[in-house]
């Protein structure tokens, strides 16, 4: 009987602890909203359309608020993830189009 009651204790929390998990990144990148739908359903996404997503939601949303300690200080994470992942994939996309390589490194080296 014990071991039943500490099964049910532990899929209570575990039930908890998922729930939580879930409901706290229901507000995580609320700039996704503003990607084209069209482009979205069809998965055809450019680096172009995320940076203007993203730029559309934070010179609306971001810069209006006092968050800045100092100029150069953001006080938001989400900023700083999106530039590094920016930085990742300007390189890598292509300059003209912003289209997303279709190819990985590894099936070009296995062509050699």
């Amino acid at each position: 009987m014990k071991k039943t009651n500490i099964k049910q204790s532990i899929l209570v929390f575990l039930l908890l602890f998922l729930g939580i998990g879930m409901l706290s990144s229901l507000h995580a990148q609320e700039w996704l909203k503003n990607l084209p739908r069209t482009k979205s359903s069809k998965q055809t996404l450019t680096l172009k359309d995320y940076k203007k997503a993203f730029y559309t939601y934070w010179n609306k949303e971001k810069l209006n608020e006092p968050n800045r300690r100092e100029e150069n200080e953001i006080l938001d994470e989400n900023y700083e993830k999106f530039k590094r992942w920016e930085w990742f994939w300007e390189i890598r996309a292509n300059p003209k189009t912003g289209i997303f390589p279709t190819v990985s490194a590894y099936d070009i080296f296995k062509t050699y």
